[in-house]
């Protein structure tokens, strides 16, 4: 689940069509994952190519898997192990 997030407009090459392209990259908006039965809202950002609507993430972008992660384990007091988790 997505928040809506501030968007910066701009051209530049976009590697799942393969082109130069208008684009926006997205920061501050929020992502909500389900880790173990707990909601997690973590802040992501990601850019979007407006040509052929794909969302791509670059080195510079912060992981919001991991972040989620890190938050899981500040709400439960327990760090993750996959999806075998001991409750």
């Amino acid at each position: 689940m997505r928040g809506e997030g501030m968007r910066t407009a701009y051209f530049g090459f976009c590697p799942c069509c393969e082109k130069e392209t208008n684009q926006v990259h997205v920061v501050d908006e929020t992502t909500t994952f389900n880790i173990g039965g707990v909601d997690v809202t973590v802040p992501d950002e990601y850019y979007q190519c407006l040509a052929c609507g794909d969302n791509y993430w670059t080195g510079a972008c912060k992981d919001a898997l991991e972040l989620a992660y890190a938050e899981y384990e500040k709400i439960t007091g327990k760090k993750w192990k996959g999806i075998y988790h001991d409750k």
